[in-house]
């Protein structure tokens, strides 16, 4: 009797299992097509982060850093029981627990699949703040001046500690409310309307070892922050993580979305966080356009206190990169099983530049996408 009822659960497992991995099979072929992916995103994807993002927008800690702890005990447990199941030689009961661990495992990919995955195969969106334009040496020159020497004015005012270092003004929760009113502010139709709120991450010395600065985990709804990097990054890297919480899921989006977001800012530490992460495309657009002469001229006026600031954010990475080579290598297989096909190189914003195969000259060059959003305030600022 025991061995009917032992063969009939392993049956009922199985077909759970056959069913569960025909659902996710069904999700993979259905999110290549655009147009379902845009509405799976906009209608069950939304919903979720939403339902689920406003359940934990009030608890003070990560449910998602939770449920890894919860996930590494599980894998123990399971790893442990399968070995002593193994030595006792039960082996319909080692059966029997391994279909209900991949029972568990293939419903979490099918929900993050739900929650997420399908936002990767979304149409590509366009900027908000971002200005088209013929290339011009001179008026760029006066754009790229314009915002190194905010840059430098930056610096100064704002709060340091004893060491020269930048910190961060706010709270989370604070900075998470300013940067959500941003997003309000921008207006985009591509993105979701709800912004859940970023939470520090309590083992952010974790994420620091795994050179990882945020995470979004759709299932739960939260953006969860490394607390220990550099200050001046995190507001970039909250709007980065909140971009994919509100739809834009491409890493290259995200980071567009965040830059949009922080170098248009009126609030001086965005501003400075925004500079930190692409005044190098400034400056490589006036190498291109102005030559190395003048690129150097006006790199050298970046001030003592940016530098400082650059140094720092270094020696931290540096220092913090024990499993960066591992994380990498999961991320990179994670965004090209994701759709992206560049993996991990679509965080890179790429320089519209030509060269010469022989002299190594610039034949063309066009503004990319980062360049085009500081031509965007810098005219602004001008019209007002």
């Amino acid at each position: 009797m025991e061995n009917i009822k032992n063969k009939t659960k392993i049956k009922s497992l199985c077909i759970a299992l056959l069913l569960l991995i025909a659902l996710l099979l069904i999700f993979t072929a259905l999110k290549e097509n655009s147009l379902i992916s845009e509405w799976v995103s906009v209608n069950v994807s939304k919903w979720w982060i939403f339902v689920f993002g406003k359940i934990n927008y009030y608890l003070p800690f990560s449910v998602f850093e939770i449920l890894i702890y919860f996930a590494i005990i599980a894998l123990l447990f399971f790893i442990s029981r399968w070995i002593y199941l193994l030595v006792k030689k039960k082996y319909k009961l080692c059966l029997k627990s391994f279909l209900v661990f991949a029972i568990i495992l293939v419903s979490i990919l099918n929900i993050y699949t739900v929650s997420a995955s399908f936002a990767y195969y979304r149409p590509s969106c366009e900027l908000i703040y971002a200005t088209e334009e013929e290339t011009d040496k001179d008026k760029f020159y006066e754009v790229a001046e314009y915002f190194i020497d905010d840059f430098n004015n930056l610096a100064e005012s704002l709060k340091k500690d004893e060491k020269g270092l930048v910190v961060n003004p706010y709270s989370f929760s604070e900075l998470s409310e300013i940067i959500a009113n941003e997003y309000d502010k921008l207006g985009s139709e591509f993105l979701y309307k709800f912004t859940p709120k970023a939470k520090k991450i309590f083992s952010s010395f974790a994420m620091g070892e795994l050179s990882l600065m945020g995470i979004f985990f759709a299932p739960t709804g939260e953006a969860n922050i490394n607390a220990d990097m550099p200050a001046f990054e995190f507001p970039v890297t909250i709007a980065h993580e909140l971009a994919h919480a509100k739809g834009a899921m491409r890493e290259r989006d995200a980071n567009l979305f965040a830059y949009q977001i922080c170098i248009n800012s009126d609030n001086e530490f965005l501003r400075f966080s925004g500079y930190m992460d692409c005044i190098s495309d400034l400056l490589s657009a006036v190498r291109y356009l102005s030559g190395t002469e003048t690129y150097s001229e006006l790199s050298g006026k970046i001030s003592d206190t940016v530098k400082l600031q650059f140094s720092s954010s270094r020696e931290y990475w540096a220092s913090h990169s024990s499993l960066r080579n591992v994380q990498n290598f999961f991320n990179d297989l994670y965004l090209k099983l994701s759709g992206l096909k560049d993996g991990t190189d679509n965080y890179i914003i790429k320089d519209n530049v030509e060269f010469d195969k022989d002299s190594n000259e610039v034949i063309s060059f066009e503004y990319n996408d980062v360049q085009k959003i500081f031509l965007y305030r810098y005219n602004k600022l001008k019209a007002d």
